[in-house]
């Protein structure tokens, strides 16, 4: 998915991790002994795993219904995204623009980044 949907090297490793479950969140910081604490860096009431981060954070829910409303809807996509979308992106055969992928791969990147930052993502 990451080679079809962008040709920005940083986004494309971004993805790779997320897909090999190595993008370190704090659930995995913490395991390791670099953070004091697994929570979550933007809500900071949950264990911080990529589920929570990305799709089920009470902080993060509203960012995705303004992009499914007004950058996904335009473009076709009129259902709500279920957690392997957001996770994964679409697969080639659901013939969907390859810019879809592209939107909710910078959506995660820009709440990744937010959530170093301990920021929440507007």
């Amino acid at each position: 998915m990451p080679f079809v949907s962008t040709i920005y090297t940083k986004l494309r490793s971004f993805q790779f991790k997320i897909n090999h479950d190595i993008l370190f969140t704090n659930e995995k910081l913490k395991r390791v002994g670099i953070k004091q604490s697994d929570r979550c860096s933007i809500c900071k009431k949950e264990k911080e795993t990529l589920a929570h981060l990305f799709v089920s954070c009470e902080a993060i829910k509203p960012l995705w219904e303004k992009v499914e409303d007004n950058m996904l809807a335009p473009i076709g996509v009129f259902s709500s995204l279920s957690e392997l979308e957001i996770l994964l992106g679409f697969k080639p055969s659901d013939k969907l623009n390859p810019v879809v992928n592209h939107i909710i791969l910078e959506t995660k990147y820009y709440i990744y980044v937010s959530s170093l930052n301990e920021k929440v993502p507007n």
